[in-house]
């Protein structure tokens, strides 16, 4: 799948990411009401600035704790399927090359 998404990127076709670590991995808050509470008082970005890593690690979860149902899914896909037909033709590049399938292994 990488090597389909560098060929539309035009990458160079030797190109090899280091992918030993990973960045930027999406998080969410575990508590959605405080959350929503800091939003309205304009706190949220200072908060989240100025929170040391050690308490972020508590009020904060990983993305894996956010995944779909497989019947939530297949709603979800079936509602968006005109709109995501749509989008995949004018995403379609000159001669016929698409961007890499949307149809692959999902996970969370």
């Amino acid at each position: 799948m990488m090597r389909e998404i560098f060929a539309f990127l035009n990458v160079d076709p030797t190109f090899v990411p280091d992918m030993t670590e990973r960045h930027m991995q999406a998080r969410v808050p575990k508590s959605w009401a405080t959350k929503r509470w800091l939003k309205q008082l304009g706190l949220w970005n200072l908060a989240r600035a100025i929170t040391p890593q050690s308490i972020k690690n508590i009020a904060f979860q990983g993305r894996e704790t956010m995944k779909l149902e497989p019947e939530d899914r297949a709603r979800l896909t079936e509602y968006y399927r005109t709109d995501t037909e749509s989008l995949s033709t004018l995403l379609t590049k000159p001669g016929g090359r698409t961007p890499p399938s949307a149809s692959g292994p999902q996970t969370g």
